[in-house]
């Protein structure tokens, strides 16, 4: 760090060490443009040396050299040196300065001056002011350097409390606690304490704060000031004195929190209470103050719901869903029950029992098959109509009625069956005589006789009767 500092300083020594010739070169360092008259700063360094002897300061602190620049360097160095004083030792370089060690020149007589001159050190007589070991003079100066007593200290100089004599720097005392007077009206029982005639102050104390209490012409005198007091009670602040009382004002001891009561008694007081409060929350009801603070009396956010979790927020209450808890919707008819999207949700109970005629349902927990009348097939082709009768399904009425007289008609799972018939049937006409069944077809029987009584099945006619051609007419009766 040392030979660092030397080096910057060094640098720094040989700018300044560039003088004269660094001068001489500022034209040659600046170029001016004749057209334009502007002046432009170039980087061009005129020599000023061409070997180290030409960069000589007559300094032996410093080492001069010419660099490769042809520039003149000046390095502060270590070397020894002698600074011309002969009081003074081991001189070195020290920042391009020759300096040495100071001798000690100190003779220990105060009446002569200690210096360093340039033959060795110096010790001049002066006039100072000193002591000369007794302290019954004053006034000792230095003179020929040896102190010179002053005048012997003067005593008995009208003081009743001294004899005149001098001992040990001091006036000799009277006769201890002798009376005197020490010239104040507003001191009593003065008496000598050693050389001095000293009285006791009059006491004029009126133990009021609200005067200034003096003594005046050995009386004592009570004036009212302004300034702070204490009127002694706890209750007051600011107290102050005014035409001659301290006066105080009540002290504020509201703290702002309604849930406390308070009170001075010796000072502030602040006592819990219960008062009724607002937490600030809408979700909480009934609150009250609880240990200086607004405690809420009971949350209403329960929305009954095991699917959300409820939450008390400034902003009212909050019903956050659960993700897929197991839970229960209270309802018998429904399995595996879980929440979803913050309700919580089963499947029905399934009750079906694959028959069309009962109607299926669940029933507080148990499946129920209650029979109906509804429409099915009974899965006969030829019944119609089929309807649930008694938990089964049965045919409402039967189709298979051919209209021919020569044929039984039956209902089977099959469809319709028709027997074919033998014998007489009816022909379905009043002038032919009975009919024969062949093949399953009635066959018409013999026609009637002419004028044989028929039905020609109107209403409005009488004495009905076969014609030759086998009709049967009969003679308009309706008006």
């Amino acid at each position: 760090m040392i030979a660092r500092r030397w080096l910057l300083a060094g640098v720094v020594f040989a700018c300044c060490g560039c003088g004269a010739d660094a001068a001489g070169s500022d034209d040659a360092a600046i170029g001016e443009d004749a057209g334009t008259g502007d002046t432009t700063t170039v980087d061009v360094l005129v020599p000023n040396c061409h070997i180290d002897f030409d960069c000589d300061d007559g300094n032996l602190c410093t080492t001069d050299r010419c660099s490769a620049a042809l520039q003149c360097t000046h390095e502060f160095n270590f070397k020894p040196c002698d600074d011309g004083k002969a009081c003074t030792e081991s001189d070195v370089c020290d920042l391009g300065v020759c300096v040495g060690t100071s001798l000690a020149c100190a003779d220990g007589n105060p009446c002569t001056n200690d210096d360093c001159g340039p033959n060795g050190c110096v010790n001049a007589v002066n006039s100072a002011v000193c002591d000369d070991g007794d302290a019954c003079t004053v006034g000792d100066v230095c003179a020929g350097g040896k102190c010179a007593s002053g005048a012997p200290m003067k005593c008995g100089d009208g003081n009743p409390c001294s004899t005149g004599a001098c001992s040990g720097g001091k006036c000799a005392p009277a006769t201890p606690g002798a009376a005197c007077d020490d010239g104040s009206e507003c001191t009593q029982n003065d008496k000598c304490v050693g050389a001095a005639c000293v009285g006791t102050a009059l006491v004029c104390d009126d133990n009021d704060p609200c005067t200034n209490d003096a003594c005046v012409g050995g009386k004592c005198a009570f004036s009212a000031n302004t300034g702070a007091c204490d009127d002694g009670d706890a209750c007051t602040g600011g107290d102050l004195c005014g035409s001659g009382k301290c006066v105080g004002n009540a002290l504020n001891c509201d703290d702002g929190n309604l849930c406390t009561t308070d009170f001075c008694s010796g000072g502030c007081v602040h006592e819990n209470n219960d008062n009724v409060c607002e937490d600030g929350l809408a979700c909480t009801k009934d609150d009250a103050c609880k240990n200086a603070a607004c405690s809420a009396g009971w949350t209403d956010c329960d929305d009954d719901n095991a699917c959300t979790s409820d939450a008390c927020l400034p902003s009212g209450c909050a019903h956050s869903p659960f993700a897929a808890p197991v839970c229960s919707d209270y309802d018998a008819c429904t399995v595996n029950d879980v929440c979803a999207l913050g309700q919580c949700t089963g499947a029905l109970m399934d009750c079906t029992d694959g028959e069309d005629c009962t109607t299926d349902y669940c029933s507080q927990g148990a499946c129920a098959h209650e029979n109906n009348d509804n429409s099915c097939s009974d899965g006969v082709p030829c019944t119609q109509e089929d309807h649930c009768q008694n938990g089964a399904c049965g045919a409402g009425w039967v189709d298979c009625d051919d209209s021919n007289s020569c044929t039984t008609d039956a209902c089977q799972a099959t469809g319709c069956v028709h027997t074919q018939l033998t014998g007489t049937c009816d022909d379905y006409d009043s002038c032919t005589g009975d009919g024969v069944c062949t093949a399953g077809v009635c066959q018409i029987g013999a026609p009637l006789p002419v004028g044989a009584a028929c039905d020609d099945g109107n209403t409005c006619t009488k004495n009905d009767a076969c014609t030759a051609n086998g009709a049967c007419v009969g003679v308009s009766s309706c008006p």
